[in-house]
């Protein structure tokens, strides 16, 4: 069904992110999590109904969204795109959380006093502004504002909270721009402008246009950029500069009176199942904030979905140089973001140069101007993520963690502890390689294609790692904010606790034989994740050594008892066809006895 798969989408999302794909929720929670965003979708579809039903209809799906070209007026995105430049970058002057916040508390409450009141001409600043945060309180309706006359009410939905802010820039912007990223925040100042028709709604785009200096229309009606649940709005961002010493911008939505009822009735349903999310892969994962996990099960239901076009043209970077990761480091290099025109020359090689502004827009998720590998492939960033925390983690510390060692490493995992040509690993020993730190043979695929740099359409077989290429997969991190990609937000990243459980005594010899293997990542950074505070840093490795201990006598004791059982076999217990030999975390657990480590 439709709610299976948004369900389903949403989960894959989040799994990719935090890096627990093999240990993703299971299908009983899915289903009950199915149930409630059934129960949206069929809100949406009846407020999608009555407004399909009403006589005025301005045909708001066939209207493109607007951006600013050379710094002149807004433009369609439908002209902007055959001008083939770059649309102006939106972003606000300041970088600082606490000096945004305050800047856009200031600039929230002056959005309000030209959107609401209509008699202020001869009331003083500071007499409008006490007006309004006495009369319009957070929650509350202003009827028939000023700044839409076919308005019916102009909603109050509060200033973005210090938490919901700090979440987004983290989850969205921080691994493309990494400590710049608060400064991407364009919704700190809002308000809600609700019509009761699509015609008086697109009157009063036109009269907001007139009114204020917009410099964005987002309109999320259009086929283009609608998100799973069906939930449809325009999104006008404008500057404010009245009653502010630096000028803000701020958000404006527009809906139709049916959306915004609907969204009131479905937005405890959204925060429910993203609460539930952050429930299940916190326990996987306890250095991930529960409110990233949150922001993003929103954000994939709410947000439009990747266009086919995207998607198309991904297609063609994967065929022409194998994959979005070797495109990225055959054209960038190892540039950590790219700008508007080394990406036009892009778009020129693959002769897509008509299209180079719709998928600059379409990857832009900052709308300042550049994009990172991030942009480009998220899937294939979180997937590398893993595995450089892995391997690293191998490792005592940064300094030896030399490109040589690295792939000595890998090396050692195979059968012969050493490749066939040296300095190199063919697909089958890298999927060898992998397999001890948890990857399964697709995954391993994947990254095999990511790193082979050589890789394309004009590949001459067989294909290969080299050193050169786990060189440059150890300055991943100066590509991509890996902790925000992965959302690990903890004293200690993944890597470095790998490196404590390795310290501590939990060698991957230990987990080698006597773990499935789809269990071992998740494991690593699940299990022991919660210790990392700095209160608890200094008893880690007795707790780590509690936990080895524990599972070594349960191995021991499921060893000595398929010993006996083979000794006796009057007293073997019969074993399914193709059940698995793995001590006790292969058969089943007895009363007590440790379910995994």
């Amino acid at each position: 069904t439709a709610a299976d798969h948004c369900v389903e989408t949403v989960n894959v999302m989040v799994a990719t992110r935090t890096g627990n794909l093999a240990a993703a929720a299971h299908s009983e929670e899915l289903q009950a999590l199915a149930a409630q965003c059934g129960e949206a979708l069929e809100i949406f579809n009846e407020a999608l109904v009555n407004c399909k039903n009403l006589a005025a209809a301005a045909a708001l799906d066939l209207m493109p969204s607007q951006r600013i070209y050379n710094d002149k007026e807004l433009v369609p995105d439908d002209v902007g795109f055959k001008q083939c430049i770059e649309p102006c970058p939106l972003m606000q002057r300041t970088e600082d959380l606490d000096t945004l916040l305050d800047e856009g508390d200031k600039a929230h409450w002056a959005l309000l006093a030209k959107i609401g009141p209509q008699d202020t001409q001869t009331m003083s600043q500071i007499d409008v502004l006490e007006l309004i945060r006495k009369r319009w309180p957070a929650g509350s309706r202003w009827h028939h504002p000023v700044a839409a006359k076919g308005a019916t009410f102009a909603y109050h939905p509060g200033p973005k909270s210090r938490q919901a802010a700090w979440c987004k820039a983290f989850t969205r912007y921080g691994p493309t721009v990494g400590e710049t990223r608060h400064r991407h925040l364009l919704d700190l100042a809002r308000c809600t402008l609700v019509f009761p028709n699509q015609t008086l709604l697109r009157s009063g785009l036109q009269q907001l246009i007139q009114q204020f200096r917009v410099v964005g229309v987002h309109n999320y009606y259009n086929p283009r950029h609608q998100n799973l649940l069906g939930y449809r709005y325009i999104s006008v961002y404008v500057i404010i500069t009245e009653y502010l010493e630096t000028p803000h911008i701020c958000e404006i939505r527009l809906q139709e009176a049916a959306y915004f009822a609907a969204w009131q009735d479905v937005e405890p349903i959204v925060d429910a199942m993203g609460a539930k999310f952050a429930e299940i892969y916190g326990q996987m994962k306890t250095t991930t904030p529960p409110g990233c996990i949150q922001y993003l099960v929103k954000h994939i239901l709410t947000h439009p979905r990747p266009p086919h076009s995207l998607q198309v043209f991904r297609k063609h970077i994967a065929k022409h140089w194998g994959s979005s990761v070797v495109a990225w480091r055959r054209m960038f290099s190892n540039s950590p973001t790219a700008n508007f025109l080394h990406f036009r020359d892009v778009c020129q090689q693959l002769k897509l140069r008509r299209q180079t502004v719709q998928y600059w827009t379409e990857l832009d998720c900052t709308l300042a101007g550049c994009i990172s590998l991030f942009d480009l492939d998220p899937s294939a960033c979180a997937l590398l993520a893993r595995f450089y925390s892995h391997l690293l983690g191998s490792v005592e510390n940064d300094a030896e963690a030399t490109p040589e060692l690295l792939f000595q490493k890998l090396a050692s995992r195979l059968p012969n502890n050493r490749s066939n040509k040296p300095g190199q690993l063919e697909a089958h020993e890298f999927r060898q390689s992998l397999k001890v730190f948890g990857f399964n043979w697709q995954e391993a695929d994947k990254i095999f294609q990511f790193l082979d740099h050589e890789g394309g359409s004009a590949r001459v077989a067989p294909a290969s790692v080299t050193v050169r290429d786990i060189g440059w997969l150890r300055n991943l991190n100066e590509l991509v904010n890996i902790d925000m990609a992965m959302l690990t937000a903890g004293t200690a990243s993944d890597t470095q606790m790998l490196r404590m459980i390795q310290q501590a005594g939990l060698k991957d010899s230990t987990l080698r034989g006597h773990m499935p293997q789809e269990k071992r990542s998740s494991t690593f950074l699940s299990s022991t994740a919660q210790m990392f505070t700095d209160q608890q840093l200094s008893s880690h490795k007795e707790a780590v050594q509690q936990q080895s201990d524990i599972a070594s006598r349960a191995i021991s004791q499921s060893k000595a008892a398929r010993r006996a059982s083979i000794d006796d076999p009057n007293n073997a217990t019969t074993e399914p066809s193709g059940a698995s030999s793995m001590g006790s975390l292969g058969s089943p657990r007895s009363p007590g006895s440790p379910r995994s480590l």
